[in-house]
């Protein structure tokens, strides 16, 4: 082979090598771009797929009860609750509750004595009536337990989310009061006439109303059951004689509140003389004014917050 031979076949050589590693440079590329574009896909389905819930049952959906209106054309704004009016309010209807108790317990709304604020008695009754064979002290106890837990069921629906001392959805919560007035207004007919299951609304209307104080003040006004309210005071009590004056605002607010309750009952007797089925009309009136009241003042806030919007 001449030299010009050899040179032209090296020349080709070095030709054909350098096309394929652009060629292969080329491939490499867009195999890099493709892998590249796929990881980028893989990666936008992931962080989608961790967003959702993984079960159906658990997608949270706003619902239309439970919407706060923020917009400026909103009727209804929410309301912020100091601590002094949410104890005014829960006091007032702790001795609201003490009236309808005390007038139950006594006898004097329709002859039968029974407890309408809390279940403890009702609960034990209902369990000791099974082997006691008593059915009907079983069945008694079982629809106060199903009624005052049905009340409470109601003011959870209609708020569902609560914040503190915040009433985010005031419409709610004025229907939830208003639903208690109802109930109580037509337990006071159903007791002027003699029909026993006047019990079972007045229980509702408690845990209606035991139930939003409570969760509306994260637990430090519960307005319709003092078992454990009494229990608390001696806890903080005892603390205080030890020096621990952490909780002593707390004990103040529960011992205004045992207090309304106590004056509640006291003036049970008297008002149940008086008025007898009629007692719980003074609690449905009060529940009614609340009512009112909350939609007032969040219209008010409302077209204020139009006006500097």
């Amino acid at each position: 082979m001449t030299k010009s031979g050899g040179s032209l076949i090296a020349r080709l050589t070095a030709t054909l090598l350098l096309l394929l590693f652009a060629a292969g440079s080329s491939n490499a590329s867009t195999v890099s771009k493709d892998a590249e574009r796929q990881f980028l896909n893989l990666k936008t389905r992931g962080e989608t797929f961790l967003k959702k819930p993984t079960v159906p049952g658990f997608n949270e959906k706003t619902s239309i009860l439970s919407k706060i209106p923020t917009n400026k054309d909103a009727t209804f704004s929410h309301i912020k609750v100091s601590k002094f009016t949410a104890v005014c309010c829960s006091m007032l209807l702790a001795s609201t509750a003490g009236v309808m108790n005390g007038a139950c317990l006594s006898g004097l709304v329709s002859g039968a004595k029974q407890a309408t604020t809390a279940v403890t008695g009702s609960l034990t009754n209902s369990a000791t009536g099974i082997p006691s064979g008593n059915t009907a002290q079983f069945v008694v106890g079982t629809k106060c337990i199903l009624s005052y837990m049905g009340g409470s069921a109601i003011a959870g629906f209609l708020v569902p989310r609560p914040v503190a001392f915040e009433l985010q959805n005031p419409l709610n919560v004025a229907f939830a009061l208003t639903c208690a007035a109802g109930l109580l207004i037509a337990s006071s007919m159903q007791a002027g006439a003699g029909i026993s299951s006047y019990l079972w609304l007045s229980l509702a209307a408690s845990g209606i109303q035991n139930s939003l104080t409570s969760v509306l003040t994260a637990n430090l006004c519960r307005t319709a059951h003092f078992s454990g309210t009494t229990s608390d005071i001696g806890t903080l009590f005892g603390q205080v004689l030890r020096g621990n004056f952490d909780s002593l605002p707390k004990l103040k607010v529960l011992c205004l509140l045992f207090a309304s309750f106590w004056a509640g009952g006291y003036a049970s007797i008297p008002l149940g003389k008086a008025l007898s089925h009629n007692t719980f009309l003074i609690a449905a009136c009060i529940y009614m004014a609340m009512a009112t009241s909350i939609l007032f003042s969040s219209s008010i806030g409302s077209k204020t917050n139009r006006k500097l919007a």
